[in-house]
């Protein structure tokens, strides 16, 4: 790749000129660039913060779920009847949920191809199987890694079709230009994140016709997270240029361990592990013996939460298993404890006397005697279910035969992002977001529809961009003249020559901001305490943006992404604010608190209350979605599109589909 040099508002560039970017190493961003070159497009590149530094190569589970059409299972699917499932999980469109329903087989099978170890039988069928939200067997795996697995075979194809990687390389700044027909994104600014901390900042400028977004979700914003420490998202950057997200109400929260940031979900709960806590005098607590009626609803509980592993509010009433996520955060923000799961021991009540999982109920002994699980511990039971999930620890220098795991209820996912149309362009044309940070699905979500998702958005820009003309559409010189005065604005906020000290003082600003989103934003919500966090917010982003741009590389870095962050919070926050002030009530992985409700939890001396939403109401039935415009943030309700029932004559859409009139309708 040829680089030239340039000089802009006194700053010095590298710049380079692409036919398509894509921004993020993960799976959905390496599908989207593979896509593109078997789509025909030339000049392609991958930009990234780290290779493999993104949620798809660092995340997943004891049995990590790819859900796809299930053409293979014993009860029938059809593309509508998946896309069904997708769209009454609530907030969601439903063209959408019919495109993705409808290129999830293609998905998938590209996958397969590519050398992902799908499992399949002697008939060569991709069994199934039962996942959250899931009626019909749609779920699938090759193992507690198969986001990883996904990444290394697409990471494979990315690298034999030569597609040049930017590696350790931030975007900073997306660049727009405006027309007749809106805002429209044309390159963006990237700062290199080099290896000698001191060094200077040196920046690249990229002029690209059509840019897909790639960065994950928000996996910075929040202290308890089980999103890896290399994930940080980048949604801001998109809705600082009038990109429109919605549902940022949704996000998903569930039980992980804390010291390797893993969920603790399927096989993890379904070996019925002990749970307690610790208090600072060293004590010990059986807290959720004290808190469930009977052994048999405990042991129920927790092998029920191997399915149920996000919290949801509607399974916290009748010691539901969404009633341990309350308990554990209990345990932990209320009473100051440590709280562990251990697979060395049983489950004990409150007594310190041990419960035989032989007390449990018939849904957990029929799992058991199907899974040839019979040891008397759960280290024992869960190496007889699924070694490679004790292995995954071990390799994480964690050994469950000798030590406990800490945990903590924590952010996992965001069922919201920027909105997208059916081709998975932005309102801001010529950016086209895929994969976590495009808000696609709404308050529930069946478990692996994420991934499927990301896949089928690459398919789906890839499909767009091809569909248009490959030359530049905005000369060089033209460019150039378009982006000088938002290089200019971005670095003369304050005094580029000069940093100021308190520029320096990153890591004790994003504590401030993870903490407060945390506390007011997690899985435990309340008016106030979210009005307080928006104020909070407002002043820390007014400090932070008057802040100059260090001349240093590693703190310009550092800079650049609070101030990302920030836009991304603030927007969370209002979006989370704003379903409140609408009626909105507690419903997928969040309850919301009040002074009076039709349910109540125990909680220390006092009941909390709160209300269930009831679809269909306004809220389930419409997007918020929000948007800055002139530096003002901008609402509005959109209605839910519902699944479209037409069909196409054969011959009429055959024809379309010669003379290229399909892709862009």
């Amino acid at each position: 790749m040829h680089k030239e040099k340039l000089d802009i508002a006194g700053i010095n560039f590298e710049f380079l000129r692409l036919d398509a970017l894509v921004i993020g190493s993960g799976a959905a961003g390496l599908n989207a660039a593979v896509q593109l070159h078997e789509n025909g497009i030339e000049k392609i590149s991958v930009i990234t913060e780290k290779w493999g530094g993104g949620t798809s190569n660092n995340a997943g589970s004891d049995k990590q779920t790819y859900h796809r059409l299930a053409a293979d299972g014993p009860e029938g699917d059809s593309v509508l009847d998946m896309a069904e499932s997708l769209f009454k999980g609530g907030a969601m469109h439903g063209d959408i949920a019919l495109i993705e329903a409808a290129l999830s087989s293609q998905a998938f099978y590209n996958l397969v191809s590519a050398g992902v170890p799908f499992p399949f039988d002697r008939y060569g069928r991709f069994p199934g199987y039962l996942t959250d939200h899931d009626p019909k067997g749609r779920g699938t795996s090759a193992g507690p890694l198969t986001s990883k697995l996904m990444f290394e075979a697409l990471a494979r194809k990315v690298v034999e079709a030569n597609i040049p990687i930017l590696d350790r390389y931030q975007v900073i700044k997306l660049l727009t230009t405006s027309g007749p027909q809106g805002d429209k994104l044309i390159g963006v600014l990237a700062l290199s994140l080099g290896s000698d901390p001191d060094a200077k900042a040196n920046y690249l400028l990229i002029q690209a016709e059509n840019t897909i977004l790639a960065t994950g979700g928000p996996g910075g914003l929040y202290e308890a997270s089980v999103y890896p420490e290399s994930q940080v998202g980048a949604m801001g950057l998109a809705m600082d240029i009038g990109a429109k997200a919605c549902n940022l109400t949704e996000s998903q929260f569930g039980i992980a361990s804390t010291k390797f940031r893993w969920n603790l979900s399927g096989s993890y709960q379904q070996v019925i592990p002990r749970y307690y806590s610790v208090d600072e005098a060293g004590r010990e607590y059986e807290f959720l013996s004290e808190y469930f009626t009977r052994p048999a609803d405990l042991i129920n509980a927790i092998f029920l939460k191997g399915y149920q592993w996000p919290f949801d509010a509607r399974k916290v009433d009748n010691q539901g298993s969404s009633l341990i996520d309350l308990l554990v955060y209990q345990e932990k923000y209320i009473f100051n404890r440590r709280v562990f799961i251990d697979y060395r021991s049983n489950l004990k009540g409150s007594d310190g006397e041990e419960i035989s999982i032989s007390e449990g109920g018939d849904l957990l002994k029929e799992y058991l005697a199907n899974s040839n699980v019979n040891a008397d511990t759960p280290i024992l039971r869960l190496e007889q279910m699924n070694r490679p999930a004790i292995d995954l620890y071990r390799r994480n220098r964690i050994d469950l035969y000798t030590e406990a795991l800490e945990i903590d209820v924590c952010a996992q996912h965001c069922n919201g992002g920027l909105v997208a149309s059916v081709w998975w362009e932005s309102n801001i044309s010529n950016l086209f977001p895929v994969g976590e940070v495009n808000g696609s699905h709404g308050v529930y979500r069946p478990g692996g529809s994420a991934l499927n998702a990301g896949q089928v958005g690459g398919i789906r820009a890839s499909q767009m961009i091809k569909s248009r003309n490959k030359s530049f559409k905005v000369k060089r010189s033209a460019f150039i003249y378009s982006v000088e005065n938002q290089i200019y604005d971005l670095f003369n906020t304050g005094d580029y020559e000069e940093s100021i000290p308190e520029a320096q003082n990153n890591e004790k600003e994003f504590s401030i901001l993870k903490t407060r989103m945390s506390e007011s934003a997690g899985f435990i919500r309340n008016e106030q305490k979210i009005k307080k966090a928006i104020l909070n917010c407002l002043e820390q982003k007014e400090r932070v943006f008057a802040l100059s741009i260090p001349t240093n590389g590693y703190s310009a870095c550092e800079l650049f992404r609070l101030r990302e962050h920030l836009i991304s919070q603030l927007c969370f926050l209002k979006a989370i604010d704003l379903h409140i002030a609408n009626g909105g009530e507690s419903r997928g992985s969040y309850i919301i608190l009040k002074q009076t409700g039709s349910k109540s939890l125990p909680w220390v001396n006092k009941t909390l209350c709160y209300d269930l939403e009831e679809p269909p109401c306004f809220t389930s039935e419409n997007q918020l979605q929000l948007w800055f415009a002139d530096d003002e943030l901008n609402t509005e309700w959109q209605e839910v599109r519902s699944i479209p029932v037409d069909t196409e004559w054969f011959e009429t859409l055959w024809k379309d589909f010669r003379n290229n009139k399909i892709v862009g309708s």
